[in-house]
């Protein structure tokens, strides 16, 4: 569990072994977070500031905003099908690795940034 005030963060979690939920909140500032290579589930929020997640690749990823007027993402950009508030990646049921996430940004954005992700 993670709660950054007012700044930015890194949240590197690739190489833990082993990790049953997570929950990362970024207010007035920004977060990168990259996740492992192993299904989990989780909760961001993003008040007033602004999540990047790095996805691995092959893994099916799962989102169920709850969206506000003043919230916005990147997932249909990135390939990701929406019915109502849920994104999902294609083949996210057959997935080997499945990350199910609770998404929420007041007056903030989700994004599955590449450039973010690169470092």
């Amino acid at each position: 569990s993670v709660v950054r005030n007012a700044g930015s963060i890194r949240v590197d979690l690739r190489e833990v072994a082993a990790l049953g939920s997570l929950s990362l909140e970024a207010n007035a500032g920004s977060a990168t977070l990259w996740l492992p290579n192993r299904s989990l589930t989780g909760r961001l929020q993003a008040n007033a500031g602004s999540i990047a997640i790095c996805l691995p690749t092959g893994a099916g990823l799962h989102v169920d905003t709850h969206a506000s007027v003043a919230a916005s993402n990147d997932f249909g950009s990135h390939g990701l099908t929406r019915t109502g508030d849920t994104w999902e990646t294609p083949g996210y049921a057959a997935a080997a690795v499945r990350i199910d996430l609770t998404a929420e940004a007041n007056a903030g954005s989700l994004s599955l940034d590449s450039k973010s992700c690169a470092g």
